[in-house]
């Protein structure tokens, strides 16, 4: 891209989403924006960055890849890849159109998945996810989008599967108190929930995010 500082990204959802598209991210020296499809947000974008960067005590990003990583913080159940576009896609505005046409075209909401599951984890959460979708109608409407919010009860239920499905219950000790009892409320769920080992996470985005944006900065000093 002309402008080396516009960098996009795409976040596909093997959990839920058979591996779609689910939305993208595309930042530059100054922001991070998201793109969902028009009929499918899957948060308020624009809260999130705000609630990310209103911690005065943590530096704010100062160019696209720490925007990007910053974005992503906490959501470590999706997999990503970097976006190359032609070099007259050289602003955000250009870059958030053809994301929405990406996003919103027919290939990407045919039946067909797009992506195969990467991770034995994975697989093992979307076997998780599938079950309870079977067992739990509640959880079934609220997966479909019919509703905003789970039960207490569902929700513990839906994410003790997750952790243990993807072998990390080890990994999230701060839910121990609301697992065993505590209200919910007393939570913070801005850090995410981790569902991929250390050694793993965010192992092949990384090293695909740093070498395709890092690498073409070397270029163009």
């Amino acid at each position: 891209m002309a402008n080396t500082d516009v960098r996009v990204v795409r976040a596909y959802d093997s959990m839920y989403g058979n591996g779609k598209h689910v939305f993208s991210i595309i930042a530059d020296s100054n922001s991070a924006q998201f793109v969902f499809p028009v009929d499918k947000q899957l948060f308020d974008g624009k809260s999130r960055i705000s609630r990310l960067t209103s911690d005065k005590s943590k530096a704010k990003p100062k160019n696209a890849n720490d925007w990007i990583k910053l974005a992503i913080k906490g959501l470590g159940s999706f997999e990503y890849s970097v976006v190359t576009y032609p070099e007259d896609i050289d602003t955000v505005k250009k870059a958030v159109t053809e994301e929405k046409n990406e996003i919103n075209s027919e290939e990407n909401n045919s039946i067909s998945p797009r992506k195969v599951l990467a991770t034995v984890e994975q697989q093992n959460i979307s076997n998780a996810v599938s079950s309870m979708m079977s067992e739990n109608e509640e959880f079934s409407r609220f997966v479909e989008g019919d509703l905003d919010e789970l039960s207490d009860e569902d929700a513990k239920q839906h994410i003790t599967d997750l952790i243990i499905a993807s072998g990390t219950l080890d990994e999230n000790p701060w839910l121990e108190p609301w697992l065993n009892g505590e209200d919910m409320e007393s939570l913070d769920f801005s850090r995410g929930l981790v569902l991929t080992k250390p050694a793993k996470k965010f192992e092949n985005f990384q090293s695909n995010f740093d070498s395709a944006l890092f690498e073409e900065e070397e270029e163009t000093d």
